[in-house]
């Protein structure tokens, strides 16, 4: 009797939102990290050094995200109670939310 072979289905690997606290595959999540200026940063490889978080595509979790006054992205940096610079991050959500409505109209 012939032995069966078993189907190997390969792991997508899963990251929490810190926004939403959802898991959702890796490759579709936005990494965000700390600059060695202490900014805040998207990043796109997914390959920077450092210590880095997870956001969704969603508009809640980013605007959670960029009050002032948010702790989970200190707390999910380990950041030591100082608040990082969010200008790049405001600048990257505010393209993506124009890029998706210019998208949108077409």
């Amino acid at each position: 009797m012939a032995k069966k072979r078993q189907v190997h289905r390969k792991r997508v690997p899963m990251r929490r939102c810190i926004g939403c606290h959802e898991s959702f595959p890796k490759r579709s999540l936005y990494r965000i990290v700390v600059s060695e200026t202490g900014d805040l940063q998207v990043d796109p490889t997914g390959k920077q050094s450092g210590r880095g978080t997870y956001l969704c595509s969603s508009v809640q979790c980013w605007s959670r995200v960029l009050t002032p006054n948010d702790s989970a992205i200190i707390k999910a940096l380990r950041l030591e109670n100082t608040m990082p610079n969010k200008d790049h991050l405001r600048t990257f959500f505010k393209d993506q939310i124009q890029l998706q409505e210019s998208e949108g109209s077409k």
